[in-house]
């Protein structure tokens, strides 16, 4: 559905072991500007908010941490199926693991975006070798939001 523009402007967060493209963000290598600092720092702290819920999720319901033992068409609404129950029981306050005030809320990525004017951006601008149409969407981000934090 991605891959298709389903989703409009938004993105998943990935780690390394992911490919970078239009809808997958992942971290950089190495980075040579503050700006792209500012990025992997911002991508790595949405990353851990993300797999601490999913460890929330599997303590919850241990069958997601162990594997499920049906098949792949099966196995989809089973995982709805949890997130769902999941929602439910934390709103109503069911208890589950202690929260973890470490946890900082980051921006969402309409936000970046939004801030970002994605749209607008002089890749030109974007230093090589990044500049390559495989990491067009992430250098526009850091360049048209990151950039201007950085400043």
């Amino acid at each position: 559905m991605f891959e298709q523009g389903r989703y409009g402007n938004a993105v998943l967060v990935g780690d390394a072991g992911y490919a970078c493209n239009n809808y997958i963000m992942t971290p950089l290598e190495q980075c040579s500007t503050s700006a792209e600092n500012l990025y992997n720092e911002s991508h790595i702290r949405t990353r851990n908010c993300v797999e601490r819920l999913f460890s929330v999720w599997k303590r919850r319901f241990p069958s997601m941490a162990i594997g499920l033992e049906v098949s792949l068409q099966n196995s989809f609404p089973i995982i709805i199926a949890t997130a769902v129950l999941h929602n439910i029981a934390r709103r109503s306050v069911e208890s589950t693991a202690p929260n973890d005030s470490m946890i900082i809320n980051p921006v969402s990525w309409d936000a970046v975006l939004a801030r970002g004017n994605i749209n607008n951006v002089n890749i030109d601008a974007v230093r090589t070798p990044r500049n390559n149409p495989t990491y067009r969407r992430r250098n526009e981000i850091i360049t048209n939001y990151f950039s201007q934090l950085a400043r």
